[in-house]
């Protein structure tokens, strides 16, 4: 089960099957419900085999006995998780505006990735996802491994063409592959580095 055909979790199972030799749409029955608690459910209930969970919730299913088959960034490569999203007409108009959501951006991804602030970042998402401070532990060590977060906002052009590629296999992007600069502005990115 994933969460759409659309969803992120289909493009992580897609990336998954096909390292293990699977074809992602027909060795399974695939199923889909948008959220994590929703999957989490239906694995438990028995209505599906697998499943792909966030953490933390994940943590919860390995403490329930479920097998864990580990994180999927070593399956995708470099692939954007963390990403934000600018209108380009205000952005245009509200350079200001974009540069500071970028600089307190940049900050707090600079805050929660340091390790003197394991244990408060840990607990606010405990408070946030109802986890145990364990399992958001967890996650913070899991998301520290896997360099989960960009510090600088920034994204290589070889990150976007591994999107591109993942929309275009799925069917969610149509057309002529781009070159990244069609799909993605490293401008605002690049003045805030400078």
């Amino acid at each position: 089960m994933t969460g759409g055909t659309g969803d992120i979790t289909n493009l992580w199972w897609i990336a998954m099957a096909k390292a293990n030799g699977l074809d992602p749409e027909k060795d399974v029955e695939l199923l889909f419900s948008g959220a994590t608690s929703a999957r989490l459910a239906a694995l438990v209930a028995g209505a599906v085999d697998a499943t792909m969970l966030s953490t933390p919730q994940s943590f919860q299913a390995v403490q329930n006995g479920y097998a864990d088959l580990g994180p999927v960034a070593p399956f995708l490569g470099e692939f954007p998780m963390m990403i934000w999203h600018v209108n380009e007409a205000w952005a245009q108009t509200h350079e200001k505006e974009l540069l500071a959501f970028i600089r307190a951006h940049n900050k707090a991804v600079r805050y929660m990735s340091d390790p003197a602030h394991r244990t408060e970042v840990s607990e606010m998402l405990a408070r946030a996802s109802k986890s145990s401070l364990d399992d958001a532990l967890k996650t913070w060590d899991v998301c520290m491994q896997i360099k989960a977060f960009v510090a600088d906002g920034a994204i290589s052009d070889a990150a976007v063409e591994r999107v591109r590629d993942s929309l275009i296999a799925a069917g969610d992007l149509k057309g002529t592959p781009q070159p990244p600069s069609a799909y993605y502005d490293s401008r605002p990115a690049q003045t805030i580095a400078k």
